[in-house]
């Protein structure tokens, strides 16, 4: 006796990607905030490094990408600091402080 799957697994895929669609959405969400976090947390001499925030999206079938950058040629001396400038860290605050409620929002999908 054969049995019938085919709706079972068209319904299947759909809530797959479904799911993939609002887990891309959070990712995406939680970039935005770090970076908007990071934005408040940068000090301002001329406005470059605050202006210098970015952050760009990538998606594939397999896998899913944010990355928040700062190409001001000076950010990481003061992200880390010197050995002569203390460190004023912008983005490491905003990763700690975002990434435990995307995390959170992702363990979610499993219960």
């Amino acid at each position: 006796m054969d049995i019938d799957t085919s709706a079972f697994e068209r319904t299947a895929k759909a809530y797959l990607r479904t799911v993939e669609d609002q887990l891309y959405k959070d990712l995406v969400g939680a970039g935005q905030e770090i970076r908007n976090e990071s934005v408040r947390a940068t000090p301002v001499d001329t406005g470059a490094l605050r202006a210098g925030w970015q952050v760009r999206q990538s998606r594939t079938q397999y896998t899913a990408e944010v990355e928040i950058f700062n190409k001001v040629p000076y950010a990481g001396f003061v992200e880390y600091g010197t050995r002569y400038q203390r460190s004023q860290p912008m983005l490491r605050p905003a990763v700690n402080k975002i990434l435990p409620r995307l995390i959170a929002k992702i363990r979610r999908y499993g219960k």
